[in-house]
């Protein structure tokens, strides 16, 4: 076929480059981004993906991998620029596809001297060759760009990649089949294939976004789904050594937590100890340190719980305290399982105002409240009211106007009310405390202990 003919109508390097950055650099990335966000949604919505998802983007949050991601797209990137430039060299040079290069005898004199170009045969069995050939070469070209793609793709989205995959693989071998046929029936297989390698690219720049730019909001869920899973998987047999260890956890705790001594003036007898030293300047603390220091408190916590004796105690009482105070004195995020655990052990020691600031600091930091933990909380509560206090809150409740006394029936103890079920559901403490406002408006209404907040006297079913 040789070189297309020069007209009027042959475009120009800069129309040309210019059709192809809107198509590749505009519409292209367009397109990969609102295919690849609605995978994500809808694999983490519907297909049951979102938890690994979690743990995935905020493992790659954590250690800085979303580079990685964003390294390998801007790689694809360069090379779309300089498949554009490719192309806008091509149109004034009327070099049609599938010839990508063209050859001319380099002679200064002689018969040879005006020799024609040499470019690919294009019709007969020698022309399917070429282009059969040719829609090889495209395919080898793309390839090591698209395998990186699907390899980090994959480790995100697992199976979900298989869609994009065998998109791709549809149109890669529909473009050859085409292409060996004729030059204008490529598209239709071509088209596929960019959708599917595109979309591939599309989840590794989300991958990209969400790995640097969005920190995981349910970082502490996640790490407590994953802490409850590992213990779900320890063998029977281990069980007592890891009593033992938590044992140790909280011996070596309780005997290694000494405060510093205070200076005094004047002694007696001995001199007075050395200055206090200033404390250090917090750093914030994040990632596996978090959670090492989480673990170690959740052993010692755990030892709490596992002590045979119950009931007010205050070496095991004071346990729960001075965790949260250092942790919080080295900066450590605290995670709800730790949170949970710090509660579990104050009903454990009967420590209500320590249950009510732990539940408290839960919910402000974004925390779910776990009914089922509310249910120990609140047990605890109208048992020591029981105890303190007459007549009893069934007495109070008959004596309550009928607006407020449906209102207060919501809230009855377990024991209480035979025919009410607790919700294991996250319950927040905002709903207790209106249903406190409603309830202390009425003469009637019998003060809670003084040991506990006032927003703790109702118990929210959800």
């Amino acid at each position: 076929m040789g070189l297309r003919p020069l007209s009027d109508s042959t475009p120009t390097a800069a129309a040309e480059m210019k059709k192809y950055v809107g198509l590749l650099l505009v519409y292209v990335p367009i397109l990969s981004q609102i295919l690849a966000w609605p995978t994500y949604f809808v694999a983490g919505r519907y297909l049951g993906q979102q938890d690994m998802y979690d743990a995935k983007f905020h493992f790659i949050y954590e250690y800085q991998l979303g580079y990685v991601f964003l390294a390998v797209w801007l790689v694809g990137l360069t090379r779309t620029i300089i498949t554009i430039l490719a192309n806008g060299a091509r149109a004034p040079a009327r070099v049609n596809r599938p010839d990508q290069h063209v050859y001319k005898i380099m002679a200064n004199s002689g018969p040879l001297k005006d020799a024609p170009y040499v470019l690919m045969a294009n019709t007969g069995a020698v022309g399917r060759f070429n282009r059969a050939q040719r829609s090889m070469y495209n395919t080898d070209e793309s390839l090591p760009m698209y395998l990186m793609c699907t390899m980090l793709a994959a480790s995100v989205f697992g199976p979900i990649v298989l869609l994009p995959l065998l998109l791709t693989a549809y149109g890669r071998i529909t473009f050859a089949r085409l292409y060996i046929e004729s030059l204008a029936a490529r598209g239709a297989g071509f088209m596929p294939s960019m959708i599917g390698e595109k979309w591939t690219e599309g989840l590794v720049l989300l991958c990209a976004i969400k790995g640097i730019f969005f920190k995981p909001a349910k970082t502490q869920e996640v790490s407590s789904r994953k802490s409850s899973a590992d213990k779900d998987i320890v063998p029977e047999e281990d069980r007592n050594a890891l009593r033992r260890m938590h044992f140790e956890s909280l011996v070596n705790f309780v005997a290694f937590n000494r405060k510093e001594p205070q200076r005094v003036f004047l002694p007696a007898g001995d001199p007075p100890p050395p200055p206090r030293k200033a404390p250090a300047e917090a750093t914030e603390v994040s990632g596996k340190d978090v959670l090492q220091a989480n673990r170690e408190a959740q052993m010692v916590l755990h030892g709490v719980l596992e002590m045979e004796a119950s009931g007010p105690n205050s070496l095991l009482g004071s346990v729960a305290r001075s965790l949260s105070d250092q942790l919080t004195a080295a900066s450590v995020e605290i995670l709800s399982e730790t949170f949970g655990l710090m509660v579990r052990s104050c009903i454990k020691v009967v420590d209500l105002p320590s249950c009510s600031d732990f539940l408290l600091r839960m919910e402000a930091a974004g925390l779910a409240l776990d009914g089922e933990l509310l249910d120990q909380v609140m047990e605890l509560y109208w048992s020591q009211k029981k105890q303190s206090q007459e007549p009893t809150r069934n007495d109070s409740l008959n004596i309550l106007p009928q607006h407020l006394r449906s209102a207060a029936e919501q809230y009855q103890p377990r024991q209480d009310a035979a025919t009410s079920s607790s919700s294991s559901q996250p319950v927040s403490l905002q709903g207790m405390q209106q249903t406190f406002e409603q309830l202390s408006q009425s003469s009637h209404f019998q003060a809670p202990l003084s040991g506990l907040p006032l927003h703790l006297v109702c118990f929210a079913k959800s």
